[in-house]
């Protein structure tokens, strides 16, 4: 085999190795598990994938298909609330199988979207505390 016939045989086997990596980069976005699955050996995997990341064909190639992805996963709010009511109404209909869990994990679910009940303080008006705070360090720097 000639040596024009080699470079050629590697740049192909070489691309086909991108193509693979940009395929499996977007399965988890982890650049040396995709290296790896691309083909590329496991010792050089993290600097293959880092390396290909800076490649700008292939980034390019990456950030096209993640955008596909996204289009073809994408819901919207309202349909995300709609199949959780639509799951609740069929949980409590009558003559069905009642399930209560399953019920009560949908009404959890619409809580925690409305903002029924959540773990951090929200407060409205911060002007009491943040004057108290103000004092505070008022008080200690006037104690050095």
């Amino acid at each position: 085999m000639t040596i024009a016939k080699t470079v050629k045989t590697n740049w192909k086997s070489s691309e086909a190795k991108r193509k693979r990596f940009v395929e499996e980069y977007s399965v988890d976005c982890n650049g040396t598990q995709a290296a790896v699955r691309a083909g590329y050996s496991v010792k050089t995997a993290a600097v293959q994938g880092s390396r290909l990341l800076r490649n700008a064909k292939v980034r390019r190639a990456i950030d096209i298909l993640l955008a596909e992805n996204a289009d073809r996963a994408a819901l919207t709010a309202g349909e995300v609330i709609t199949g959780i009511r639509r799951t609740i109404r069929r949980c409590e209909a009558v003559g069905s199988d009642f399930q209560p869990f399953a019920a009560l994990k949908g009404y959890e679910l619409l809580g925690k979207h409305l903002k029924m009940w959540t773990n951090d303080k929200e407060t409205a008006d911060d002007s009491a505390i943040v004057a108290r705070l103000l004092e505070g360090r008022k008080r200690v720097a006037e104690m050095q």
